[in-house]
């Protein structure tokens, strides 16, 4: 009995060619077979023999799998430990950026990955990963968004409005945004396709940090409004004189 050679030439230029359907379903159909008869499937799919005897064998692979695993650097524990990782950021409302997922991919292997890595990552996993632009939201927001307080609030409002007659000309929303100068405020996030699709995730979250100008809006339930204030970080930190100068002192 002879013992195969292993073939490590590079794909000809019949193996490019190749429809992986036809060979996935002849080698499928040989796999069935006592005796595997090359000649005959080969014909029956159009293939070449050598082609077909070697990636039977495990001589040789298709040319999407010898570039799939060139790019791999993760095994398929790490790559499933890394989606689980993934999967728990978003889970507590902070999907992580590219780069932190480039950061995370760096501490498994211990060494830099090459630049366009993560978004191979994430195309070739695209089954269960998505990568998409997210504003920022406030983590106390995020808590704030449980929907029996967001219920139990209305309920107080309308049995107020009820009992007391009050009109919509009367009802006002006022409003406070801070804003960061210079903050990206959309990052591009990477999670988990079934998250996404739970429309759970559609914002991510920042430390609520507020500085430099705060935007003042109120807006009547009539449709009437007031117009914006904006308030500007004062030079010295104290109080202008004028803001005193109604003060009763007494």
């Amino acid at each position: 009995m002879h013992t195969p050679i292993l073939i490590t030439s590079p794909p000809s230029k019949f193996d490019k060619m190749i429809n992986e359907e036809d060979m996935e379903k002849a080698i499928n159909e040989l796999n069935t077979q006592l005796l595997p008869n090359y000649r005959q499937v080969s014909e029956k799919y159009s293939l070449t023999r050598i082609t077909l005897i070697r990636r039977f064998l495990g001589l040789c692979t298709s040319r999407q799998k010898t570039t799939s695993l060139h790019h791999k650097l993760l095994t398929d524990t790490q790559e499933e430990a890394l989606i689980n990782q993934i999967n728990k950021l978003t889970i507590r409302g902070i999907p992580p950026t590219t780069h932190i997922v480039k950061n995370l991919t760096e501490e498994i292997i211990g060494r830099y990955i090459y630049k366009n890595w993560t978004a191979h990552f994430v195309k070739r996993y695209s089954d269960r990963l998505k990568s998409l632009y997210l504003h920022n939201i406030d983590n106390l927001h995020i808590k704030s968004e449980y929907r029996p307080y967001i219920k139990h609030f209305f309920d107080l409002l309308i049995k107020a409005i009820n009992d007391y007659n009050i009109i919509a000309g009367n009802i006002y929303n006022w409003d406070e945004k801070g804003f960061l100068i210079g903050l990206a405020h959309t990052l591009k996030r990477i999670m988990t396709k079934k998250l996404y699709n739970s429309g759970r995730i559609i914002s991510a979250a920042q430390d609520g940090s507020r500085e430099f100008i705060s935007l003042l809006a109120s807006i009547c339930a009539d449709g009437t409004a007031l117009p914006p204030a904006l308030i500007y970080k004062g030079a010295s930190g104290d109080l202008q004189d004028t803001w005193l100068e109604d003060l009763n002192e007494k």
